[in-house]
């Protein structure tokens, strides 16, 4: 969870750089970027198993963290849905996708 937490204050400080936040918002490549890592990161996290409540704790402070950027960074149109979390398209093994 170390190694999350420093990949978490990495991110932040580059979403916190005015200039860095104003390339992602003009340059597309840039943003698709910044979204894998950020991508790679909750991915990442979700893995990470424990019971111990400092790890549900960090693990539920840094996937809300990372959701926030994201809703900055890469904002999804508003939806219907009940559910408030984000899904991600995903291809399926014929290379079409579909929501997770």
């Amino acid at each position: 969870m170390a190694i999350a937490k420093t990949k978490l204050k990495e991110l932040r400080g580059l979403f916190n750089n005015f200039t860095y936040r104003r390339r992602v918002a003009r340059d597309a490549e840039e943003r698709q970027r910044f979204n894998e890592k950020i991508i790679v990161l909750l991915l990442t996290v979700d893995v990470v198993e424990g019971a111990d409540l400092m790890v549900r704790s960090t693990k539920k402070f840094i996937v809300d963290n990372l959701e926030i950027i994201l809703d900055v960074v890469d904002p999804q149109p508003a939806s219907r849905s009940l559910s408030t979390r984000r899904t991600f398209d995903m291809p399926d093994v014929e290379g079409t996708y579909h929501n997770v």
